[in-house]
């Protein structure tokens, strides 16, 4: 009885950690795409005051 509580434990755990990982990813994703539409704008500001001097 110990010995299977103890392997839900341990699987729980490492449910918990995959989904930390993967929330983990998905910020360090959401902000990749936030400095690349960032970076975009910038580009497009840039062009147009080219453009208009």
């Amino acid at each position: 009885m110990q010995n299977s509580l103890k392997q839900k434990v341990k699987l729980e755990a490492t449910q918990l950690g995959r989904q930390d990982g993967v929330k983990e990813a998905n910020l360090q994703r959401a902000k990749q795409l936030l400095s690349d539409g960032v970076a975009r704008e910038n580009i497009k500001r840039y062009f147009l005051h080219l453009q208009v001097n």
